[in-house]
């Protein structure tokens, strides 16, 4: 009777050690792969990134930006007017 149970784990224990290499092997082969793309890519040549053209976005298109200064200028020309007053 214990030579079914002991025959059964055995397989069982093979089956999980052959199948344990399988993916160690595949999860070996993608971490080189991966390596293998990240030194091409360490290769390619650097360029030059004085003359690049940025994007300029004006800042009288949110209206945001414009209600806040706005706001802060009136703040100014208050405590400005304050100043005045207070000397």
């Amino acid at each position: 009777m214990a030579f079914p149970f002991l025959a059964l784990f055995l397989a069982f224990v093979i089956f999980l050690a052959i199948r344990y290499k399988s993916t160690d092997a595949k999860v070996q082969k993608i971490q080189d792969d991966f390596w293998e793309r990240e030194a091409q890519a360490n290769i390619t040549p650097q360029i030059d990134l004085d003359n690049l053209t940025y994007i300029t976005i004006p800042l009288d298109n949110f209206h945001l930006v414009s209600a806040m200064s706005l706001l802060f200028w009136k703040w100014k020309i208050n405590f400005v007017s304050y100043l005045h007053i207070a000397c």
